[in-house]
């Protein structure tokens, strides 16, 4: 007995060395000189979090304590090594995604939404406010260390997950659906989420032409193209960011047609990708079905065409805006 488990302790250990300098070689042997005391950390990081990944995997969730053995030291190595890295260098946030954002994904299924109910406000506040920030942060500053493809090549995946979080959770009443009258009417009122969402239009603007980028999100927008997979949850967002940029605008007194043209004309776009997508997919009725809800939830007709509009939005919101170049007889 004693020698079967001085055995499998041996083969642990070797494991493990196998592990450790693989990543060494991977992420830090090659980095540039200003990464490199970084990377020592976060390859030391990578030794706590693959175990504390795969009992996630298993179906523990990332916040049981059973996995603080492995959470604590993890945490240590990862805060050590972002002091380290460049504060204008995006890949901080693949680190945040990596480290942060994928236990989440993989514990919550992708079914994002329930954030500040399954794990407190104290908590899913920061973390949104952190997700926030990351994203800005990668519109902003690409991955400085251009030869290391692994940080370079999650770049998108990152960006646009961590955009999907935020827009499902950032909501007044956490216990309640994301388009429920309270929720919706919230966006309307609240000029700091307005502030927010008008910023997070023109980064993902400036962040899907980028060319560095370009490849990858092609890429990217192919894969998983089901009725709840990464395209369905990119178009989504868009058709999220864009209604609650005008709910707020119109709610407010802002709105121009000229210059909020190019909502409407998200809005409309999005609509019709969808659309496509579940034909391409067959969808069944019921997912259909659904999907109609939503739009007719958050549609704000436009009276030059739709002269009977069917929307529900919770605030009988409707604009009068001539344009023959986006809208057809179906309007928005």
């Amino acid at each position: 007995m004693k020698k079967k488990i001085l055995g499998t302790f041996g083969v642990i250990i070797l494991l493990f060395s196998y592990l450790y300098f693989n990543q060494y070689r991977r992420y830090v042997s090659s980095a540039p000189t200003t990464h490199k005391e970084a990377r020592k950390d976060y390859v030391n990081t990578m030794m706590f979090h693959l175990p504390y990944w795969y009992l996630i995997k298993a179906g523990i969730d990332f916040k049981n304590p059973i996995l603080t053995p492995l959470k604590t030291p993890r945490d240590y190595f990862y805060k050590n090594g972002l002091k380290k890295l460049p504060l204008n260098d995006g890949e901080r946030a693949i680190w945040f995604h990596t480290f942060e954002l994928m236990p989440y994904n993989r514990s919550s299924k992708g079914r994002y939404g329930n954030l500040l109910k399954d794990y407190g406000e104290e908590f899913g506040n920061k973390f949104l406010d952190d997700t926030y920030k990351n994203i800005i942060l990668l519109a902003d500053y690409s991955v400085i260390d251009k030869e290391n493809r692994t940080m370079h090549k999650f770049s998108v995946q990152s960006f646009f997950e961590m955009f999907d979080v935020f827009m499902s959770d950032k909501k007044k009443n956490y216990k309640k659906s994301l388009y429920t009258s309270e929720n919706l009417k919230y966006i309307g009122k609240e000029k700091s989420l307005f502030i927010n969402f008008s910023l997070l239009f023109d980064k993902r603007e400036e962040f899907i032409k980028n060319k560095l980028y370009y490849y990858q999100f092609e890429n990217y927008i192919t894969l998983h193209r089901t009725f709840n997979g990464s395209y369905s949850s990119l178009l989504y967002d868009n058709l999220l960011l864009n209604t609650y940029i005008l709910f707020y605008k119109i709610e407010q007194g802002l709105f121009k047609c000229e210059i909020d043209k190019k909502h409407f004309a998200n809005i409309f776009l999005t609509k019709m990708k969808l659309r496509k997508l579940a034909k391409e997919i067959n969808a069944n009725n019921k997912e259909e079905n659904g999907q109609e809800k939503v739009f007719t939830r958050l549609k704000i007709p436009n009276k030059v065409y739709d002269i009977k509009p069917n929307s529900s939005n919770p605030f009988k919101m409707y604009v009068n805006c001539t344009y023959d170049d986006i809208f057809l007889k179906e309007g928005n």
